[in-house]
């Protein structure tokens, strides 16, 4: 799958209604898209997420929000301030240390019957079931183990949200995210922090 185009008709064949079609989009993106970082993360284009085949939130909803555009739909972005809590246990302690607290969780809505609902895609089901295998991240809190993350036409949300300071709104596009720069510390730290954390998290995946 070469383009958006592709990866949509190759994903959403058969499917005879936009809820079919959303919730074929939802599972691929949320599963053949495991949650990991890559460098140009925040100024990665739809095309780029799938071609590296990972993302974090911002890249995992750029690519759910293209491809249900892609068929047909209409999709946007909600903003949600969240604490670095959220990614406890995900990521290496130095990079959760030098997040902003709180700082910016970006997920998918999608128009459904009238409707905009979430479709928030970032953990991966593999990743999801061990998290609450192990009570890691949010499954260190029992009031939050009953998080779901299956397609349901009302909405998905995943852990994140469970830590949200404050709602931020949302938007047709991430103009304004793609603007923020990063310090040469944050690169610096980005460099050697970014593989070291998706080994963390392959690490609670695999075992």
């Amino acid at each position: 799958m070469n383009s958006i185009q592709e990866a949509v008709e190759k994903v959403t064949e058969g499917a005879k209604t936009d809820e079919e079609r959303l919730e074929r989009i939802f599972y691929f993106v949320r599963d053949k898209i495991p949650f990991g970082f890559f460098n140009k993360y925040i100024c990665a284009s739809a095309e780029e997420v799938l071609k590296k085949q990972r993302g974090i939130c911002v890249n995992k909803a750029e690519l759910l929000v293209a491809m249900v555009r892609a068929a047909g739909m209409s999709a946007r972005f909600h903003y949600s301030w969240v604490s670095p809590n959220c990614l406890i246990d995900l990521i290496h302690p130095l990079l959760l240390k030098n997040l902003p607290d709180p700082f910016l969780h970006i997920y998918a809505e999608v128009l459904l019957k009238g409707k905009w609902v979430p479709m928030d895609v970032l953990f991966d089901q593999k990743l999801h079931k061990a998290l609450l295998k192990k009570r890691l991240n949010f499954a260190r809190y029992p009031e939050k183990r009953d998080l779901i993350i299956e397609f349901s036409p009302s909405g998905v949300i995943a852990g994140p949200v469970l830590f949200e300071v404050k709602d931020g709104g949302y938007a047709d596009d991430l103009t304004e995210v793609k603007k923020i720069r990063l310090t040469f510390i944050q690169h610096v730290l980005k460099l050697f922090l970014f593989p070291l954390s998706n080994r963390i998290t392959k690490k609670v995946r695999d075992t």
